[in-house]
């Protein structure tokens, strides 16, 4: 019995509401290496994952980047949440990726080195941005936790050498996501809320390379 021939773009769309109509493919985790990372003028970003025998063409837009902790590069090693999605006009698919985290110390420090070249380049780290910290500082804002043990530990240690600063406890998150905007947005509050504070405490006690990340 002959079979009805369909046009490309009937089949494309088939295969797509297959790929796409697949609970497990609507979100799923993938982990391999970044190759061929691309930043598009747009801010959207476009890489491909790999491991030792294959590969798979990743997307990730741009305001799902801004979620993103990391600065990403090619060699370093992922893994990357999100869901399949098939390009009909191309006939081709990819993982368009909501999410991101990094595996391993040595993938962090990769990410960690990149951000910090990136950030000198922009002109972050030049001493005519610094301002000279007060040697015996009359107000100090302490942006932490709190209800962490690092809010403790500061008092401590300014009450021992300054019993007579003046100490405010600003409390924000200092892990996980969301933290670094929160931390970025505490700073501005302290100097804009608080004129008068001329010195700012920003901090947490220990955790791992992954959990400090958000100071980054």
């Amino acid at each position: 019995m002959a079979v009805k021939p369909i046009k490309v773009s009937q089949l494309n769309g088939y295969i797509k509401r297959v790929l796409q109509s697949d609970p497990l493919l609507g979100n799923v985790s993938v982990i391999g290496e970044i190759s061929n990372l691309k930043y598009h003028s747009t801010g959207h970003v476009y890489f491909t994952m790999k491991d030792e025998t294959s590969k798979i063409n990743c997307f990730l837009a741009a305001e799902n980047l801004r979620n993103i902790r990391y600065e990403l590069t090619d060699g370093i090693e992922i893994i990357a949440n999100g869901y399949i999605f098939l390009y009909e006009r191309g006939g081709t698919y990819s993982l368009n990726v909501r999410e991101i985290t990094i595996e391993g110390v040595g993938n962090l420090t990769a990410a960690f080195e990149r951000l910090k070249e990136k950030l000198s380049k922009e002109g972050i780290f030049d001493e005519k941005h610094k301002k000279t910290i007060p040697y015996f500082p009359r107000k100090i804002a302490v942006i932490t936790s709190e209800t962490g043990a690092a809010v403790r530990d500061i008092i401590k240690i300014i009450k021992s050498r300054n019993n007579i600063v003046d100490v405010l406890v600003y409390p924000c998150l200092v892990q996980g996501p969301g933290a670094a905007e929160e931390i970025s947005k505490a700073v501005d509050e302290v100097n804009r809320l608080f004129p008068e504070i001329d010195t700012i405490i920003v901090g947490r006690r220990g955790g791992s390379m992954e959990e400090s990340w958000a100071f980054n």
